[in-house]
């Protein structure tokens, strides 16, 4: 505990230190965001791309804050906005739903499932899965899979995070249930695969910002990320999990 404390001073001490120094140089307007874990590697750096190119002149900083910490450094002021999947209700700050990451199947390339399109649930069924710890937003639709097709994963290892777990696919030790975004983590034999099923199941992803925190700059963030969102997590013209189950069926 004192540990993740000072790390958090640290943090707030070295983020105080730079927005000074923005300042000294006569740096007008600054954007903090805060994220953490694989959105880094996908939808952070395409939404601020986007914005980058509409506002060249804003200098644009991400910190990788543990998860923890970004609500508080929001309501300090030393983020505008951050991106996350588990995101509990706070009275005073508000949360947008940016988009609906569907979800794949991490599976070692010597595996006989790695030569299908997609992989539906059903076919998980008996077969050696690493449990990697999931956010508590899908832990629910993934309970109704279970319910639907009347049958637990057989767990046969157990990871605290899923960059772990898809490391142990690569070690042949089973496979593995993982949003989109890791699909990124190119790892030695390992293939990744849609999950389908007749339920919908994903992972949100939410924009947190304190509202009345710097008007024009978050105005003009928050756009970007609604023109650069995608609600349903799917690019155009790609078919839902439900659609994919119905082509392969």
């Amino acid at each position: 505990m004192l540990l993740v404390r000072a790390r958090g001073i640290q943090n707030h001490l070295q983020l105080l230190v730079e927005q000074a120094r923005s300042q000294a140089c006569g740096q007008a307007d600054r954007l903090d965001i805060g994220a953490f874990g694989a959105v880094l590697l996908t939808y952070v750096p395409s939404v601020l791309e986007a914005y980058k190119s509409r506002y060249p002149a804003v200098e644009t900083v991400i910190h990788n804050l543990p998860k923890e910490q970004m609500a508080e450094a929001l309501r300090q002021g030393r983020l505008l906005v951050f991106f996350d999947r588990v995101v509990p209700d706070f009275p005073d700050l508000r949360k947008e739903k940016v988009m609906r990451e569907p979800l794949l199947v991490a599976l070692n390339q010597n595996d006989p499932l790695a030569a299908r399109e997609a992989i539906h649930f059903t076919e998980l069924r008996d077969r050696p899965m690493i449990s990697g710890r999931f956010p508590r937003n899908v832990q629910k639709p993934m309970h109704a899979l279970v319910q639907r097709y009347g049958f637990d994963l057989h767990v046969v290892q157990r990871s605290d995070n899923l960059i772990s777990a898809v490391s142990m696919v690569a070690g042949g030790f089973g496979s593995c249930i993982v949003p989109q975004s890791l699909q990124i983590l190119k790892l030695p034999n390992v293939v990744y695969r849609p999950l389908i099923a007749e339920i919908d199941v994903g992972i949100d992803l939410y924009c947190i910002f304190r509202p009345g925190a710097q008007p024009e700059l978050l105005r003009d963030f928050l756009a970007v990320v609604h023109a650069h969102g995608n609600a349903g997590g799917m690019s155009a013209g790609q078919a839902s999990p439900a659609e994919r189950c119905e082509e392969l069926s």
